[in-house]
Formats: C-alpha cells, sequence, structure tokens
C-alpha cells in the first residue's frame, strides 16, 4: 500500500529515490535513481563508474493503492509498490524486489 509522507500530499512516490538494494544488484558500481513528479512523470537516472549517466524519461501511473506502471515509448512495466516511510519497495511480476531510500 502507498503511504507516507512525500513532497506531494497526494502522491506518496513524489521525490527522489535511490536504489539501496536488489537481487539483480552486483558488484558493477551502478546507481539507480529515480524522480517522480508530482505530474506522473518520472525520469530514471543510471550511474556507472568511468561512464556517462543515462536518463530515461517516462511516465508512471498508480493504480488500487499499489500497482505502479511505469510507461514509455518502447512499452510499459508493472510493480507492486510499498512506500513505508522513506523506504519504497518495488516487486515486479517475475518476483524480483528492489527497495530504494528517498533523498533528501
Amino acid at each position: 500500500m502507498l503511504g507516507g509522507c512525500g513532497n506531494d500530499a497526494h502522491d506518496p512516490l513524489a521525490g527522489t529515490w535511490e536504489r539501496v538494494s536488489s537481487a539483480e544488484m552486483d558488484s558493477s558500481g551502478m546507481s539507480l535513481v529515480y524522480t517522480f513528479g508530482g505530474d506522473e512523470t518520472l525520469n530514471i537516472a543510471w550511474s556507472r563508474p568511468l561512464q556517462p549517466d543515462t536518463v530515461l524519461v517516462a511516465n508512471y501511473h498508480i493504480q488500487w493503492d499499489s500497482v505502479l506502471t511505469l510507461s514509455d515509448a518502447r512499452g510499459s512495466e508493472q510493480f507492486i509498490a510499498h512506500v513505508i516511510g522513506d523506504t519504497m519497495i518495488l516487486r515486479s511480476d517475475e518476483g524480483v524486489v528492489q527497495q530504494y531510500a528517498r533523498q533528501r
């Protein structure tokens, strides 16, 4: 269930979130940051050592208090999203779990 405090009282995802753990994380040093705008826009930034950052612009939509859909021109992807305070947990359809911390 999406709840907790965010930058936008109506959107608990609004703000910047950095991935802190994932079953897919490795020792590559890659970081992943989601910045949710209160207007259903999303910037996804990947940072890798010794390589330029990559930023993807997408849209997001929340249904039924926990179904998060991310979409762009290439397609869409859904997650079950839970926000508790400054922690966001995303679970994919394949069962991959990622944890993010809200950046201040």
